[in-house]
């Protein structure tokens, strides 16, 4: 397994605090950091986001 490839995080429950966990691991990342990306409702995050005034551009992709 390469150390590179980007890792997927799951929203998990819907009323838990996995979107929560996820923003704030996004901001708290390092440039050396394994890339990784969301498998979430991109307006859910988004919202989500905004309300804990969290800075992170929320982008849906095509592929990882």
């Amino acid at each position: 397994m390469s150390t590179t490839a980007p890792l997927a995080v799951t929203m998990g429950e819907p009323a838990g605090v996995g979107g929560e966990l996820s923003l704030k691991a996004w901001q708290a990342r390092h440039s050396n950091a394994r890339p990784f990306f969301v498998l979430d409702d991109p307006d859910r995050l988004a919202a989500l986001a905004q309300q804990l005034g969290l800075a992170v551009p929320v982008q849906t992709i095509a592929q990882p």
